[in-house]
């Protein structure tokens, strides 16, 4: 039984895990929960295995698929491999649990040796193996192994069209993404929380706002509440075509909602903001988070040095960068990247300022944010804009 259930809250950790940090998954472990009691998809598939279907394992294979289990858990794909090395003709669920560590890992080729060792797949098997290509962002894998999916007599449920539309919403395939979503309605089955968060979440890395909207409205019609991951991948529709004040008026769903905006929801507001203003716009949403009572994380910190390196601001930058090291905050990788860019900002700027003929200056005008040049001796007769 342990392993069941341990194999069960997998599907809920490796789905919440590719959710763009934007979505809740209590609400997929409810499903899981529900799937168990009332003999799952999986189940059904294995006629010989009844209620106490654990005791007719040889006690070894039980053994070595927990162990395996637990190393996958812990990321120890290398100690999982090697207990599953060592068994003798391992069964259907050695196998998952081998598949399922390698997943959880993201160790493409151990999983798809062992995937291909297994002559008929559980719908768990497909299922991950497609969440494992939409997290390495592998399009054309994600497409064949649906493909073979539907072609397999097993029955595809929920938590399976789930996992094909965050896979294809992952790889920037929108289209499919929406596609899965209406042959899950097609197939008789409702969406549920995860279904429409994987949906929403395609709308937001693809900027369809209108369809992200309009799956909302979906849920309110069905009543089902949205949670603050749902509007979020909204916000994110925004940030893809930088319309901050198309964001601010989704923004206003979570009061209206009575919904606790979070870091991750700032996050994508900030990355939302761009133009001559951009500071005076940060400022207004640091102010308000202040307010919320929510800390800022890397992920904030680096959504403001990219707005700093993007609109010019490097004294901004620096303090930005400041705050995030005094607060205690390892920089991450887009940290690197960030601070490179405003390198190379600081180079470009410092190249046109020793570029100008003697005699002459810049500045930069506040209302537009546009440069514009004189010459020091006859400001008015010469300024001439950029």
């Amino acid at each position: 039984m342990a392993l069941r259930n341990n194999i069960g809250r997998h599907v809920r950790t490796v789905w919440a895990s590719v959710h763009l940090r934007c979505f809740h998954s209590t609400a997929f472990a409810r499903r899981i929960e529900e799937k168990d009691k009332s003999q799952s998809m999986i189940f059904q598939k294995r006629p010989t295995l009844g209620r106490d279907w654990q005791s007719d394992r040889n006690p070894q294979q039980v053994k070595a698929s927990g162990e395996i289990a637990s190393f996958g858990k812990q990321r120890l794909w290398e100690d999982a491999l090697a207990v599953y090395a060592a068994v003798v003709d391992p069964d259907l669920l050695v196998h998952e649990a081998a598949h399922m560590a390698m997943v959880r890992s993201l160790q493409l080729t151990h999983a798809d040796d062992i995937f291909g060792r297994v002559p008929v797949k559980s719908l768990r098997m497909y299922t991950f193996h497609i969440q494992l290509m939409g997290r390495l962002r592998h399009a054309g894998r994600v497409d064949e192994l649906v493909s073979i999916l539907k072609t397999s007599g097993l029955q595809l449920d929920a938590s399976a069209y789930t996992s094909i539309i965050m896979a294809h919403g992952l790889c920037r395939n929108h289209t499919s993404a929406m596609q899965a979503l209406a042959e899950l309605k097609a197939a008789g089955l409702k969406p549920d929380l995860p279904v429409y968060g994987a949906a929403l979440t395609s709308c937001g890395r693809h900027g369809d706002l209108e369809a992200g909207e309009a799956l909302i409205k979906e849920m309110d019609d069905a009543g089902i509440k949205p949670d603050v991951g749902h509007i979020t991948c909204c916000i994110n529709a925004c940030v893809q075509r930088k319309e901050y004040e198309q964001a601010r008026k989704v923004w206003g769903e979570f009061a209206r909602r009575g919904l606790k905006r979070n870091v991750i929801a700032y996050t994508c507001l900030i990355k939302c903001i761009d133009g001559w203003d951009a500071m005076a716009k940060v400022e207004a949403v640091q102010n308000e988070m202040k307010g919320d009572g929510v800390r800022p994380d890397a992920f904030f910190y680096n959504a403001l040095l990219d707005v700093a390196v993007q609109s010019q601001n490097l004294e901004h930058f620096d303090r930005f960068l400041a705050a995030m090291t005094d607060a205690g905050l390892q920089r991450t990788s887009e940290t690197d990247l960030r601070i490179r860019q405003a390198q190379l900002a600081r180079v470009q700027s410092q190249q046109v300022k020793t570029s100008l003929p003697a005699g002459w200056a810049e500045a930069v005008d506040p209302a537009s944010g546009n440069k514009y040049y004189w010459m020091q001796t006859d400001p008015a007769g010469t300024t001439t804009w950029a």
